[in-house]
Parts: structure tokens; sequence; C-alpha cells
């Protein structure tokens, strides 16, 4: 192995989101590993580590991990909803695992350290939770959140929200497509988006008329707001400038506290509202599974348990052996 030294650990980093660029990786994926891999070294910064890729053990590997996976208020930031400030994660541990395991992969690969510290660290992957989506209940009073600020006078921001929650449920979007969309991936007359998905691949999803009404509602108010660097992107702030997936997080989970939901799950959990509610008219998984672009029947399979877990649970209260066996 050649000679290694002048290259950091911070400059490692660097190589490998070029490596992912020049192998066209979708930029959502190459903003996750490079937002993972900078808490990484701002880890590393506030540990005073060296900043050299073959210091980097096994022992601080795991160190890391199990800071990413309970600590709270992480790294050293308080911003207001953001995951600076949330509380521990089951699957943080897990989802740096994941991106250290292939930083460090690649970086052997290329010559830059001799053994990955991951070689010898197997966590457990965080267990599969059931999917339950937003109740009707909830999400009507989502959007009652966003009609009672349109009729208080916050038209821009209400009129926005409002077409940010019909899209993802009408759709079934990931986060990082919803937030990504461009304005000319809209054909509002038609009802229809191209979507960025995962590994570049491009997919047409569909929404209906009164999701049409909502974005259209939302784009008059966003043709006075949006600025020029703006201009190319579908969703804005208040202030004119490009709304990012961090703050469609933070909005959503400001009308979620608002509208008085306490139930788990965030902004994604949209994405789990629209699956089980189009699996019910659809009857079919293999639709489903085109409809939210996965790779493969397998990543749809969670969807169609849950429904069937629903399906049972509805069947029973209409069967309940008490009630058949006459007890009382």
């Amino acid at each position: 192995m050649g000679d290694t030294r002048q290259v950091s650990l911070s400059s490692l980093v660097q190589g490998f989101i070029f490596s992912l660029t020049a192998e066209g990786k979708a930029p959502s994926t190459i903003q996750y590993y490079q937002g993972n891999l900078h808490r990484f070294l701002w880890y590393a910064k506030e540990q005073g580590w060296p900043n050299d890729p073959r210091a980097i053990d096994a022992w601080k590997v795991r160190e890391f991990l199990v800071y990413a996976g309970t600590a709270r208020n992480r790294w050293g930031a308080t911003g207001n909803g953001s995951e600076n400030c949330r509380g521990p994660s089951k699957t943080g541990g897990w989802r740096y695992y994941r991106t250290l395991r292939r930083f460090f992969n690649w970086a052997v690969s290329e010559g830059f350290v001799e053994k990955s510290p991951l070689s010898n660290i197997k966590p457990e992957p965080p267990k599969e939770q059931p999917v339950e989506p937003y109740t009707q209940e909830e999400m009507r009073r989502l959007v009652a959140v966003c009609d009672c600020d349109f009729s208080n006078g916050n038209k821009f921001l209400a009129s926005r929200n409002k077409a940010i929650i019909l899209l993802f449920v009408d759709t079934g979007m990931r986060l990082s497509e919803l937030a990504n969309l461009r304005f000319n991936q809209i054909a509002l007359d038609k009802g229809r988006a191209v979507v960025q998905g995962k590994g570049d691949r491009q997919r047409v999803v569909a929404f209906n008329s009164v999701t049409k009404k909502a974005l259209w509602k939302y784009l008059a108010f966003r043709q006075q707001t949006a600025k020029d660097e703006a201009h190319d992107w579908l969703w804005v702030t208040e202030e004119g400038t490009r709304l990012t997936v961090a703050g469609l997080h933070i909005a959503f989970r400001r009308i979620k506290k608002r509208a008085g939901i306490d139930s788990r799950g965030a902004v994604h959990k949209l994405r789990h509202t629209f699956a089980l509610n189009a699996l019910r008219g659809l009857k079919d998984p293999t639709l489903l599974q085109l409809l939210l672009g996965h790779k493969s029947l397998e990543m749809t399979r969670r969807y169609t348990q849950g429904l069937k877990i629903e399906e049972a649970l509805d069947a029973i209260d209409k069967a309940s052996p008490v009630d058949r066996l006459g007890l009382v």
C-alpha cells in the first residue's frame, strides 16, 4: 500500500462523496450519506480524535454508534424541530452503522485503509415495526389546521402545507422525492407528477381533483413569493427560498402538534397512509409496488401484512369467540 499519510479523514469523506456522484447516485442518496458522515466528522472532532482514517478503530465506532442511537440533543445543536434536538432514535445506530460500513469498505477498496474498523461489528438490525397509517380523523385534523390558517390570513403557508399533505397522501412519494420536486415535474392539468426516486429511477404518480385544486391554490400564492434562486423548485418557504427536506420535516411536525395528534410517526407516516388506503382499493400488491417505487415485491410486503392484520381484527370484532359461545 502506498503512503497515505496526507489523506485526512475529512478529505476521505469528501472523496467518498465525489465517488458516489461519479457513480451517478441520486441526489437524495448523496445527501443522505453526506449528512450522516458530516455528523460523524463532527463527533470525531468533539472527541478529539486524530483526523486520520487509520486511527478509527472498532472502539471508536462503537462509541459513536451508541451516541447516535441514545443521545439527546445530538450533534451539538438545539435547532427547533430538527434532528439536532430529537430524543433517542431506535434506528439511529443502525442507520449510521450502514453508512460507516459502506464508507470504510470503499476506503479499503481504494487502498486508503487496510481493514474496515467495522469488520467485526455486527449489530442487530432494528425490529420491523408494524405499518400504521394516520386515521381518517387524524387526517381531517391535519387538513383543518391548514384551513384554519388560511381563514386567519396566512394564505401562502396554509395553501402550501395543505398541498404538501394532500399530494403526499395521494401519491405515496418518499419525503425526499416530494421535497426535491421541481416545478416542471408537475402536470397539474393531467394530475400527474414525474418522480426521481431511489437509484435515480423515474416513475409517474397520479393525484386527484381535490389535490389538483390544493396545488393550484398554492401555486397562485407561490408565484408572488418564490425568489429567483428557488424558481425551479416546487416548494418554497415564506421567505421565498427552497423548502428543504429538513424544513418540510419541521413544518409537518408543527402542524401535527397543533392538530393535537400524539400517535407515533411523523411525515413519512403519510406514505404509509397512502399505501394502506391504496391497497384497499387496488387489491393488488404488484400495482402498489409500482406506485411506491419499490425494487421488489418483498419491500411492499409490510403493507400487505399490515392490511391483513387490520382485516383480521375487523373480522374478529364481528365473530368474537366469546359472543359465539354465548358467554356472559
